[in-house]
């Protein structure tokens, strides 16, 4: 009976592990894109910079808040 739980629970793990990657991937893509319309649109560099920065700013709060 102790085996099933210890699988149950490796198994959760491994979904919010695999969950998280599938995440940060789809992020990153987005900023790639996200950096592709910018330079399509405008070819002003303080464009991406600002952008970026924004990125930094709201990974920052997110970590205060925690």
């Amino acid at each position: 009976m102790n085996k099933n739980k210890t699988r149950i629970h490796w198994k959760h793990q491994l979904l919010l592990l695999v969950g998280i990657g599938i995440s940060n991937i789809g992020d990153w893509i987005y900023l790639i894109a996200l950096n592709l319309i910018i330079k399509v649109m405008n070819e002003k560099k303080i464009a991406k910079s600002g952008i970026r920065g924004t990125n930094s700013i709201t990974k920052v709060m997110m970590k205060l808040d925690a």
